[in-house]
């Protein structure tokens, strides 16, 4: 056999949302692994230098071993 398509087309549609502006809240999360506060606070100061407002996950530093905490709260 060999690796050969069956010439199926996708056309897709890429919705584009609207730009940010000063002002904007970022919201920051931590989806997989836990976040230390001295290693997040520069991101958040540039984000905050940019003109924006930054929303924290309210699980942003929680840590479960490896993991940014719990699988329910993630």
């Amino acid at each position: 056999m060999g690796s050969e398509g069956i010439g199926i087309i996708v056309r897709v549609s890429i919705i584009k949302p609207q730009r940010l502006r000063q002002g904007d809240k970022i919201g920051v999360i931590s989806p997989a692994g836990p976040v230390d506060e001295s290693e997040l606070q520069p991101g958040i100061n540039i984000i905050e230098s940019s003109g924006f407002r930054v929303r924290l996950g309210s699980h942003v530093y929680n840590s479960q071993g490896y993991l940014a905490g719990e699988d329910e709260a993630r």
